[in-house]
């Protein structure tokens, strides 16, 4: 059967989709066919594509909490790893934009990027967090940070469902 572009198909949870597909598609089709294979290798650290989902779908969890909502705009202050990963999926779990902060920029640019794009959240490794310090101290917009205690706001979280967000919307 062939659709044209403008006829509606419902996806996921009567979500109107031409394609049915959704931004946390691949993690969660992975998790069906392989939820034990290793999904990331950060350093010395393996993660499967099951505990993946469970970390994304409890950071989901931490920016609800701290009152983010579908189309806010959460900041990443990190090099590449498990973490950038995991924040990038849970934007998408919950309908977030993501908006990555270049760690090679100064403090002024950074500043400039968060009050341009009104990031609310900011999510920073350990390597940043000073700098997301001052950035939320300078920024009004920013609502929340999150640093040191990232992992362990992640395991006391209860996961929550994805909203299976359109990549088109």
């Amino acid at each position: 059967m062939i659709f044209a572009a403008s006829t509606p198909l419902f996806g996921h949870r009567g979500v109107a989709s031409v394609t049915g597909m959704h931004l946390t598609q691949g993690l969660h089709r992975s998790v069906q066919q392989k939820p034990n294979d290793v999904a990331v290798i950060d350093g010395d650290r393996e993660i499967s594509y099951a505990d993946l989902l469970s970390r994304v779908a409890r950071l989901g969890a931490v920016m609800r909490g701290a009152g983010m909502e579908s189309g806010d705009r959460i900041g990443i202050l990190a090099t590449n790893s498990a973490m950038y990963l995991e924040c990038a999926l849970a934007c998408a779990w919950i309908g977030a934009v993501l908006s990555p902060i270049n760690n090679r920029w100064s403090p002024d640019e950074m500043a400039f990027q968060v009050d341009d794009a009104g990031i609310s959240m900011l999510i920073a490794d350990p390597a940043h967090r000073e700098t997301a310090t001052i950035l939320a101290q300078r920024d009004s917009v920013v609502k929340a940070v999150v640093t040191d205690d990232y992992d362990e706001r992640i395991e006391s979280a209860e996961p929550i469902d994805d909203v299976y967000a359109d990549p088109d919307a």
